[in-house]
């Protein structure tokens, strides 16, 4: 595949990363058999220390296991990640295998840095798709063909507090949603009861954080609306469903007040693990942090609401790669597929709760579904992953999801509006940047 040249901004931001660049290359010596005999690989990771170390615990159980191989984990902090990996590739100094955010996935894929895994699969007799949940390797496809393996996959989940919810008086979510009770409705009944304020309006405890967008769109997908077309060239968020799912949004705040305006929420006052907030919709990843921070009140967790037209979360997750120029493409696949095996699986998502396995057999296994601390209602994971649509993540998304964000901060600190002119406004917008090839 035709390599495509860099743009200016993308060198100018790899730029800053060289130095560590060519140090990380001096690592891999000239990428073949070393003095010890075995084949070196790298693989490059981010994370917190806590991520860091399991992964690296896995390693150790690999190297141990393979005496002909040996991995080293390259760390590089999340907020350098990309733009370090970026210049890696361009440069021909990539480590052999990468883990690399979806959101960032199809651009670099296009651009043939990616090594294609189809012929390694189907050579592979241990290794069959249907051992994995459908949409954690769609994502991993371009053009048809295999290109990752997914890694930390997980979906939008309700975070709740129980204490605040029983003071309040209301039924319990998880308890709602296993009836099949559990609406958008019923949230808002829930915020409603759970928001107190002062005598001065003034709030002292919320229902809802107001969500952005990626946490916004189970209640799109909730109320039959879509981002984009199928062949992602038009906006639809100017549809209908989306414009009635977006006032319920804006009534939340602004008709109810049971979600903090910016000002209300100024300085993290309105923070979950403050204790003055009974909802936020977020990813799983959310998990081994409030299990650090959350010391005086009780929480959990339980699927979002079913909405009036679909019952459906929001997926993604991110892919673990192999490099197109790695001279050892076995080896790299042997230690992806130990990266993503049912032990590593098992043992880093149901150690930390940072996302959620990829493969069903181990999603839904007793032992990734025992819990000894909060959240103690796993199977919420299982429906995060499994009644899940994936977000429309393409080449395009880190363009037109700005515009989009900018449009909907506009609507959502204006107050009580109409919000289908901003909507359609945006809608234009958006395929305005959907249109323009020439600046792709």
């Amino acid at each position: 595949m035709p390599r495509p040249s860099f743009t200016r901004r993308e060198i100018l931001q790899g730029a800053l990363a060289s130095a560590s660049a060519a140090s990380l290359l001096s690592l891999a010596g000239c990428q073949g058999k070393s003095l010890d005999g075995k084949t070196h690989l790298r693989y490059m990771a981010w994370g917190n220390p806590d991520q860091l170390a399991t992964e690296e615990e896995l390693l150790r159980r690999f190297n141990e296991r393979n005496s002909d191989l040996h991995v080293t984990l390259l760390k590089v902090p999340g907020s350098a990640y990309r733009n370090k990996l970026i210049l890696m590739f361009a440069s021909r100094t990539a480590p052999d295998v990468a883990r690399v955010d979806h959101y960032d996935f199809p651009q670099l894929v296009r651009r043939g840095y990616f090594h294609d895994l189809t012929e390694l699969g189907a050579a592979d007799k241990d290794f069959s798709e249907a051992d994995f949940i459908p949409w954690t390797l769609e994502e991993c496809r371009y053009e048809g063909r295999l290109h990752g393996l997914n890694a930390l996959p997980g979906g939008n989940i309700l975070y709740y507090n129980k204490t605040i919810l029983e003071k309040a008086g209301v039924e319990d979510p998880y308890k709602l949603w296993k009836r099949g009770e559990w609406t958008w409705a019923r949230l808002r009944e829930h915020c409603l009861a759970a928001t107190k304020r002062r005598r001065d309006g003034a709030p002292e405890q919320m229902g809802l954080q107001f969500p952005g967008l990626v946490n916004q769109a189970p209640i799109l997908y909730g109320y039959g609306a879509e981002m984009l077309d199928d062949a992602h060239k038009t906006c639809l968020l100017d549809s209908p469903e989306a414009i009635e799912a977006y006032q319920f949004l804006l009534d939340l705040r602004f008709v109810d007040r049971v979600a903090p305006t910016p000002g209300e929420a100024a300085q993290a006052a309105f923070k979950f693990e403050g204790g003055r907030l009974g909802f936020i919709i977020d990813w799983m990843g959310v998990t081994p942090i409030l299990r650090k921070t959350v010391k005086s009140f009780e929480w959990d967790i339980c699927p979002v609401p079913r909405g009036p037209r679909a019952n459906l979360t929001v997926c993604k997750g991110n892919q673990i790669v192999m490099n197109a120029e790695t001279r050892h493409p076995e080896a790299s696949w042997r230690f992806m597929r130990f990266m993503t095996s049912p032990e590593a699986e098992l043992y880093l998502y149901g150690k930390l709760r940072r996302s959620a396995p990829s493969r069903r057999a181990v999603l839904e296994s007793p032992e990734y579904l025992a819990a000894n601390q909060a959240p103690y209602q796993t199977d919420t994971f299982v429906t995060g992953m499994t009644v899940a649509k994936q977000l429309p993540i393409d080449e395009r998304w880190p363009e037109w999801s700005v515009v989009a964000n900018r449009h909907l901060e506009i609507l959502y600190n204006a107050g009580h509006i109409d919000v289908a002119p901003q909507l359609r406004l945006m809608k234009r917008e958006i395929d305005a940047v959907l249109a323009d090839e020439a600046g792709f």
